[in-house]
């Protein structure tokens, strides 16, 4: 029998304050579209931070808490999010268009 992952989520992670800011705000504009990350590790894909559904189109955003996190962006952690693109895209026939987010992004309600 597999051992169930017991580990909680720190609620104080800036990392993740961050990400609850930025979905709030990105929810509100679309619909919330919901991805397995278990399903996506199984193809080897990336885990996406938050997507949504807007005006024909889905969204994935990365969010990164500096500039310096977006430019650093592993090539391998890329790779697997492109390849989570890729297989949302065939299974939707939707276009997905990924864009990455840094903290105290000025319009971010603006975005789709």
């Amino acid at each position: 029998m597999r051992e169930k992952n017991t580990q909680k989520l720190n609620p104080s992670s800036k990392g993740l304050k961050l990400e609850l800011t930025y979905s709030k705000c990105l929810h509100a504009k679309g619909i919330p579209f919901l991805i397995s990350s278990k399903f996506l590790r199984r193809l080897k894909a990336g885990q996406v931070d938050i997507a949504h559904y807007y005006q024909g189109k889905i969204f994935f955003y990365e969010i990164k808490s500096s500039e310096i996190g977006i430019a650093v962006s592993q090539k391998k952690q890329r790779e697997r999010l492109f390849g989570s693109k890729f297989i949302v895209e065939e299974i939707t026939q939707r276009e997905v268009i990924l864009k990455y987010l840094k903290k105290g992004f000025a319009n971010l309600c603006l975005l789709p």
